[in-house]
């Protein structure tokens, strides 16, 4: 009888990740959350959660709603309709600034439950409108508490562009200060819960998730080495292009290509927008081959879902870095339409699921092999 030593990897936390579940307002029935996370934006879809929680009879002892300062005017035409749904699940929500210390305050009420609740804290999280730093703020001070969590996704019936808005004008998307689902760049800034750890000894290496803004992209590529620019073809850059869910939509990954002008010599994949898991699988590849030699930077400009599983990456690599670039301006009137589907995403005991992000790359002892004779 013989023991083996085995490391424990990225693959191993993957393999036992829940994919997302495709629900209706009555599958949400008897949900009972001590804290539900909400955000107040343009999309009409950021209603839709709130709206299939009121109708199921779910309850929430504590609404917390994110708000952005981004397009204020157009968040406010859902305000109304978002607390209303709200207050029919639970009280009055509490109402925190998005692009303000958002970290801070949903850590101090997670801590002032957690003092009230002796239990781990059930917490529902709709990611519909939610931006992708708030995402990674949100799911990492998420996973550094000891609650049952359940990710809820409100998906857009229509996203923009369309196949027809595009090829109409392509080059429109590749120019500067073109509105198309954003544009400008406000700030580039590193993430405060991913701010990584780098050595001065060694190279920059990016890892994009893109978005339909070059603007933004090419801002954050900037800040992480000016000299990246210069020569944008022989640049250290990795790129996880979005691969839509639905056939109809698979076209945009030759869009993102162009939109971005990626030179055939970088790095890049094509990653599931919906499956979260691709997202870590892709990142963790992308990091076995340069995560000894670089220094790793993230920028998550992608789908939320893509961005969750950044959070989960990032979580068990805390030296890579994560930056953002915040747009100057959203086009509320051109970006998504309608809900298609609500998705929920159990993902359990974030206690369990943290202890097995920081199992990976340590050694395991395997049952022991019976060993045969001659």
């Amino acid at each position: 009888m013989s023991a083996i030593l085995r490391e424990t990897t990225m693959e191993d936390l993957i393999s036992g990740l829940p994919e997302a579940v495709e629900v209706s307002s009555g599958d949400l029935a008897g949900r009972r959350y001590d804290l539900w996370i909400g955000a107040l934006g343009f999309e009409p879809r950021c209603c839709a959660v709130a709206a299939a929680l009121a109708e199921s009879g779910a309850r929430a002892a504590h609404p917390f709603l994110c708000e952005y300062q981004t397009n204020a005017a157009s968040n406010e035409k859902n305000e109304a309709e978002l607390i209303g749904h709200a207050t029919r699940f639970g009280p009055e929500p509490r109402r925190v600034a998005a692009d303000g210390q958002l970290g801070e305050e949903l850590r101090r009420c997670l801590d002032e439950l957690a003092a009230e609740i002796d239990r781990p804290l059930r917490v529902g999280w709709d990611i519909s409108v939610a931006s992708n730093q708030v995402v990674l703020t949100v799911g990492s001070v998420l996973l550094g508490t000891d609650c049952e969590l359940e990710v809820l996704y409100a998906e857009a019936q229509v996203y923009h562009p369309t196949r027809d808005a595009y090829t109409a004008e392509p080059e429109q998307w590749r120019g500067e200060d073109w509105l198309g689902l954003d544009r400008g760049t406000l700030n580039v800034r590193v993430s405060s819960e991913h701010p990584g750890d780098h050595s001065a000894q060694l190279p920059n290496r990016l890892a994009i998730t893109p978005g339909y803004n070059r603007d933004r992209v090419r801002s954050i590529v900037s800040k992480v080495d000016p000299s990246f620019l210069i020569d944008l073809d022989g640049a250290p850059i990795s790129w996880l292009v979005g691969q839509p869910r639905l056939e109809s939509d698979q076209w945009r990954c030759k869009a993102i290509n162009e939109i971005h002008g990626i030179p055939s010599k970088h790095e890049w994949d094509e990653v599931s927008t919906f499956d979260y898991r691709e997202t870590i699988r892709s990142m963790e590849r992308m990091y076995a081959k340069w995560g000894l030699s670089h220094n790793i930077s993230l920028a998550p400009m992608g789908s939320k879902l893509q961005a969750l599983g950044c959070v989960l990456f990032c979580s068990a690599r805390p030296d890579v870095r994560v930056m953002f670039a915040q747009p100057e301006e959203y086009n509320a009137n051109r970006y998504t339409e309608g809900i298609r589907s609500l998705w929920t995403l159990p993902l359990g005991s974030t206690r369990d699921l943290t202890s097995r992000l920081a199992e990976i790359g340590t050694l395991k002892r395997t049952k022991p092999v019976q060993t045969g004779t001659s």
